[in-house]
């Protein structure tokens, strides 16, 4: 995975995190994919999707999280594009939120410092965001993220694209954030 990847990877699950930032418990909780159909991905993202695939990410207890759990992932292919998904639950420590919330908050002033145009927008509980490249990077990861809640769980779903006219629309990225976060208990 290139550095850019890497970066843009870490952004995406800090700002899962600051939503709730804490983890499920596998057996606690439905599949990632389960939280959205492959009709429901084909329709917003205009192309059939050519695979799936599950994951977890565990992680440990410490200042961040009370407990030791994973967050759930999904992630569907079509052909350059996709879109991932991203939820979890549990309690944070107040010390844990600020120090997530600080990475957050750095991690998106490095790459906004780095030429990276970041946009962001509300709808009501949910915040979106689209991520721009700048002109001179020779790798480019254009996505659109938005992230949710349901009580204690949070979802979040991006999508990448190809180009900034490839760009999802923030508004069709939440309907997707909405439907899955709705699919949880």
């Amino acid at each position: 995975m290139n550095l850019i990847h890497s970066k843009i990877g870490l952004v995406l699950v800090l700002l899962a995190a600051l939503v709730v930032p804490a983890p499920l418990r596998a057996q606690s909780g439905p599949k990632a994919c389960s939280l959205l159909t492959n009709s429901e991905v084909e329709e917003v993202m205009g192309a059939k999707v050519a695979n799936s695939s599950e994951g977890d990410i565990p992680y440990k207890k410490g200042p961040t999280s009370d407990h030791d759990g994973t967050l759930m992932t999904c992630n569907w292919k079509m052909g350059e594009r996709s879109v991932s998904l991203v939820y979890s639950t549990g309690s944070v420590t107040t010390e844990g939120k600020k120090q997530r919330e600080h990475k957050i908050k750095a991690s998106e002033e490095t790459l906004i410092s780095e030429g990276y145009k970041v946009d962001k927008k509300d709808f009501g509980n949910m915040k979106c965001s689209t991520m721009v490249p700048p002109a001179q990077q020779t790798v480019k990861q254009f996505s659109t993220t938005c992230r949710t809640r349901k009580g204690p769980m949070f979802v979040t779903v991006s999508s990448s694209a190809s180009g900034q006219d490839d760009l999802v629309p923030m508004e069709k990225i939440s309907t997707l954030a909405e439907k899955a976060v709705s699919r949880l208990p």
